[in-house]
């Protein structure tokens, strides 16, 4: 384990910080960790846990979107495709009629 975080994870004085120290981490680093005011003091191990578990449920709001857009676009080209079969059968079908009418 790298030495910075063998320090972070036993140093409790890492892991717990003041209100003050939480809020200026947030102004600076714009993480928007989330934090109980009402406590004594942040644990920051859970804001940074919690900040995680925002980002993955957005990503998950996200691709569930991106999914959805993604399935109206193939079956509108499912149905462009079957129409571009109709327009070879029948182009087919008119050479095919051509010919006969040529012969």
């Amino acid at each position: 384990m790298p030495q910075t975080k063998k320090t972070v994870l036993e140093n409790d004085r890492f892991k717990h910080v003041s209100h003050k120290t939480a809020r200026f981490i947030n102004a600076v680093t714009k993480s928007g960790l989330v934090f109980d005011e009402e406590k004594e003091d942040v644990d920051m191990c859970v804001a940074i846990q919690e900040l995680i578990k925002e980002g993955q449920q957005e990503l998950r709001i996200q691709l569930e979107a991106n999914k959805a857009k993604l399935e109206k676009k193939d079956a509108e080209l499912e149905k462009k495709d079957a129409e571009l079969e109709r327009k070879d059968a029948e182009i087919a079908r008119l050479k095919a009629a051509l010919e006969q009418a040529r012969k």
